[in-house]
């Protein structure tokens, strides 16, 4: 009769509780029971492909594994191969796959710089209806907040270990390289912020000296200078509060009418039309009546370009999600 799936898992589980009672036998004879266990079992899956009229030979099969399965059962379990140096480097290979997990190439970036602008543009806030220019001079001081994506660009070749040398650090740890081959990479050491030093960053700026509290934003790309310093470069965009077309109008008549009193002789009613650098610092909106001289907005916001140098602290981004 032919030996169901079911019934040749049932032979082989009776034939190992047979066997735990027996005696573990030699390395050598577990060798050969092995072989002949292999050899049963291969019978049985042929006889069971032949046609129904052979299930006398398939019950004189599933017996002979039975017998196989019992006297392998007295066995002792097969030894391990792995040397001490193959767990060694089999630990290594883990160890490097979580530190490079743990390294992200997302990172949030705290950082302060200074914006270089050109200079020919004032930014103002009024204070009891003066206009006053809320910071002098080309460059002022920045706070950044925002977020940097690491690129895969390889670092400079005399600033620390490259790609390749990174790479043969690998190896070493892993087991697949030797000593003398990575010797300098070894020496250095390769964390990730050395292996690939780039990065490129979006991030709002704030500024104690404008006239908003967020003043834009930056982007640009940085470079990491240590594990928690990185030296950033970019283009950024600042809202600046200046003079409406209508303000520099009516402010530029009512100058030149007062001047041919004697008053106001401080003030170029030119470099106001034109809105020329500083040109309404300290000037009235009211006239000499106490009325206002535009009843529009005096001030509207005129985005400018300037560029940004400073440092910034990385931050790992997730464990800042998770707050570590």
């Amino acid at each position: 009769m032919r030996l169901s799936p079911l019934s040749l898992c049932l032979v082989l589980s009776l034939g190992s509780l047979q066997a735990q009672s027996t005696p573990l036998l030699t390395d050598a004879t577990c060798s050969a029971r092995q072989t002949a266990f292999q050899k049963a079992t291969d019978s049985l899956k042929t006889c069971q492909k032949t046609p129904p009229s052979d299930d006398q030979g398939c019950a004189v099969a599933g017996k002979a594994v039975t017998t196989a399965t019992a006297d392998l059962g007295t066995c002792p379990a097969p030894k391990s191969t792995e040397t001490s140096d193959d767990l060694t480097t089999k630990v290594a290979k883990i160890e490097d796959e979580l530190a490079r997990r743990k390294d992200s190439d997302f990172e949030l970036q705290l950082g302060i710089g200074s914006l270089i602008r050109n200079g020919t543009y004032s930014d103002y806030a009024i204070n009891s209806n003066v206009l006053s220019t809320s910071g002098l001079g080309k460059a002022t001081p920045q706070y950044l907040v925002g977020v940097g994506l690491r690129t895969p660009i390889p670092n400079f070749k005399h600033l620390g270990p490259n790609k390749d040398e990174c790479k043969a650090a690998r190896m070493l740890r892993t087991g697949q390289l030797t000593q003398d081959a990575a010797t300098r990479a070894n020496s250095q050491g390769c964390p990730y912020y050395r292996e690939k030093p780039f990065s490129g960053f979006l991030s709002l700026k704030f500024s104690p000296q404008s006239s908003s509290s967020i003043v834009g934003y930056v982007l640009g790309g940085s470079y990491s200078a240590g594990h928690y310093l990185n030296i950033l470069m970019g283009f950024g965009l600042t809202p600046a509060s200046e003079p409406s077309h209508g303000l520099r109008v009516a402010a530029s008549q009512y100058v030149l009418a007062q001047q041919k009193l004697g008053v106001l002789m401080n003030y170029d009613a030119n470099a106001l039309l034109n809105d020329n650098n500083n040109a309404f610092d300290g000037f009235s909106l009211l006239d000499s009546s106490g009325k206002l001289l535009y009843n529009g907005t005096p001030l509207e916001p005129h985005y400018r370009g300037g560029f940004i140098v400073g440092v910034a602290i990385p931050i790992n981004f997730a464990d800042f999600l998770h707050g570590q």
